[in-house]
């Protein structure tokens, strides 16, 4: 190219390292991974018998249509060991591989009695259906209002085999060796 267009070489050189030329690779280039998508579980043990699952969507671009994510988002849930088990929360369907299998992987299906549903959005409840499959035997706890919106969005009701729990402010939920779950209401945009 250099040898029929020499010009060309130092027209080019200082616009390709030019701060706006940098700042357009660097955008084209979290364009082109937002577009293709990547989906990341990471885990952690914050306390002797829980693990926190943060299930993070870098494609995410917008949060409950208005708002813009100018970082992405994470959907988290915990799993709680102890006499008894406890998974609270689930995650989007999109992470339905990676969630499904690292729970399976820490415990059995018949290991697992509670899910404890704290919000119904998709990005928290997306993988009960799954999970219910996995482990029809579960209770699932949650609020009134949660509970019956997911009896309408799984077309079932939470009856043998499927049982739930009303949790209200203020109960508690043993999981044995000193480890109790307390609820307490708050007030937000869904069940």
């Amino acid at each position: 190219m250099e040898k029929h267009f020499p010009w060309l070489h130092w027209l080019i050189y200082p616009v390709l390292h030019s701060p706006l030329a940098i700042f357009l690779v660097i955008f084209l280039a979290r364009k082109m991974t937002r577009k293709n998508g990547c989906l990341t579980l990471q885990t952690a043990k914050i306390a002797p018998a829980t693990t926190a699952m943060r299930c993070l969507d870098w494609a995410r671009d917008c949060f409950d249509i208005e708002s813009e994510l100018k970082n992405d988002t994470t959907y988290n849930s915990f799993l709680f060991r102890e006499e008894k088990t406890a998974l609270l929360g689930t995650s989007h369907h999109k992470f339905r591989e990676q969630s499904l299998e690292y729970v399976s992987q820490q415990i059995a299906p018949l290991d697992l009695p509670y899910l404890i549903v704290n919000y119904t959005g998709s990005g928290h409840s997306g993988l009960i259906k799954e999970i219910l499959d996995w482990a029809p035997h579960v209770i699932v706890a949650g609020s009134k209002l949660a509970i019956q919106f997911l009896e309408n969005m799984l077309h079932r009701p939470f009856a043998s085999p499927f049982a739930s729990v009303v949790i209200k402010s203020g109960h508690h939920l043993d999981l044995g060796r000193g480890h109790e779950l307390k609820f307490l209401a708050r007030f937000n945009s869904g069940p």
